[in-house]
């Protein structure tokens, strides 16, 4: 058995079951189908298109139903809050009511919707980030571990080795020192005329 994943969402994942019993339905009853009644209409090339992808889409949505699977990942985002996830599930209801009807109005909700969830997502992560470096006890520490887990980088340990003129590893501070003072003095100064 296949599973197709079509999208996820918070706690859920939607997905379409394929194995060989839900497969032969299909092919029985598209087999089953008189394609060619379609053709036989006095209809453009357009309604004869959107004749065929209703039918089409009626037998794959009935031999391989959407389902809605209870997901067990968690989201760890603690700034996502339980108006977030109901405005989430609006989004959703609406764009399937809009895939349903295709009505005009119900897409410029969906859109409008949509800014406003992205702008809640931005404010609320503004707040979380906010209220973590206002309680913290070091603010500046805070705000780089902030910065890497936004961006992805991991935090490694950096270890400095000191080197002398050979380049072996030396654990006399002073060598290192003395190198770079060395070579700064013997830096010819370039001639500059007055």
């Amino acid at each position: 058995m296949q599973h197709h994943i079509l999208s996820s969402d918070v706690g859920y994942s939607y997905r379409r079951y394929f194995s060989e019993e839900t497969i032969a339905r299909f092919r029985s009853a598209s087999d089953r189908e008189e394609w060619l009644d379609l053709y036989s209409s006095d209809s453009n090339a357009q309604k004869v298109f959107m004749l065929f992808y209703d039918r089409f889409l009626y037998y794959c949505n009935s031999c391989f139903p959407v389902t809605k699977i209870r997901s067990n990942k968690k989201i760890t985002a603690n700034w996502y809050t339980e108006d977030l996830r109901r405005t989430a599930q609006d989004l959703r209801d609406l764009f399937h009511i809009y895939k349903s009807s295709n009505n005009t109005a119900v897409l410029e909700a969906y859109k409008k919707l949509k800014e406003d969830y992205q702008l809640q997502i931005q404010t609320s992560k503004t707040a979380f980030y906010d209220r973590l470096i206002q309680n913290s006890e070091n603010r500046v520490r805070d705000c780089w571990n902030i910065i890497n887990q936004l961006s992805g980088t991991k935090i490694s340990d950096t270890k400095l080795e000191l080197r002398d003129s050979l380049g072996a590893i030396t654990f006399n501070p002073s060598n290192p020192a003395n190198l770079f003072c060395l070579q700064f003095c013997n830096v010819k100064k370039p001639f500059i005329p007055l």
